[in-house]
């Protein structure tokens, strides 16, 4: 997006006030430090032949930042879905609000650009990959009214709540045939990849890292709504 009109802002402004207004003004402004420990840099070799070590980036706080945007992509969506908020397309009309429970739909609010997919109506496709946006007036009376916690005071409607549960179960679910027909037993990485390259699990809008945490059981989400993971899935192989 080249220009942005005045009195609007992006789904990532968007998402970026929401993660200041959690977690502080600062945010995503701290230095990320090395930690202390060296590694061997996987193929990395030095002139007498011996492995080169480095120090990975302090690998608990992105893994928190990355959590936290997430939750906050979330809260973005969940208001959508509940009509809280409205976004409209560049250039055109508002976003129906129907379509913030298509699959598409998280990865618009992750990137800003509308994913209609293939159930889309042919007077829409003309929208396709069009950006969305907020008026900074409705967004800020939206986000001054909510909950000071995304996590434990927000709210949540039990019609959304049915719908993130049912995409779970399903990614789940297809992983659980993905994993009857393979003729050795996936680890968690290797059965995200399957997942997020098979059309179905596709559509739904998961990104192969939350996948991931779905197949594990550590998405935040699916831990809320008391959804496990696969037993004794590998989350160490590659």
């Amino acid at each position: 997006m080249d220009f942005i009109p005045t009195g609007y802002i992006t789904a990532r402004s968007a998402v970026d006030s929401i993660l200041r207004k959690r977690h502080g003004e600062d945010w995503g402004q701290e230095e990320l430090r090395l930690e202390n420990v060296s590694t061997p840099v996987p193929g990395a070799i030095d002139d007498n032949g011996q492995a080169v070590e480095g120090q990975y980036y302090d690998r608990e706080a992105i893994k928190a930042g990355r959590e936290q945007t997430m939750e906050a992509e979330e809260e973005l969506l969940a208001a959508l879905r509940r009509g809280e908020l409205t976004a409209n397309i560049e250039d055109g009309p508002p976003v129906p609000i129907d379509y913030w429970s298509s699959g598409g739909a998280t990865t618009t609010v992750q990137t800003g650009i509308l994913e209609l997919g293939s159930a889309a109506r042919p007077k829409d496709l003309k929208w396709q990959h069009s950006s969305i946006l907020f008026s900074c007036e409705l967004f800020d009376d939206w986000l001054s009214d909510a909950p000071d916690s995304a996590t434990s005071r927000r709210r949540h409607d039990p019609g959304t709540d049915a719908d993130l549960q049912n995409k779970i179960e399903t990614v789940l679910a297809i992983a659980r045939q993905k994993q009857s027909k393979a003729s050795t037993k996936p680890s968690r990485n290797q059965l995200a990849r399957l997942l997020a390259d098979d059309k179905r699990t596709s559509e739904i809008g998961y990104s192969e890292e939350t996948i991931r945490k779905i197949l594990d059981g550590s998405y935040r989400v699916s831990q809320r709504l008391e959804i496990s993971g696969l037993p004794g899935i590998d989350p160490r192989a590659i």
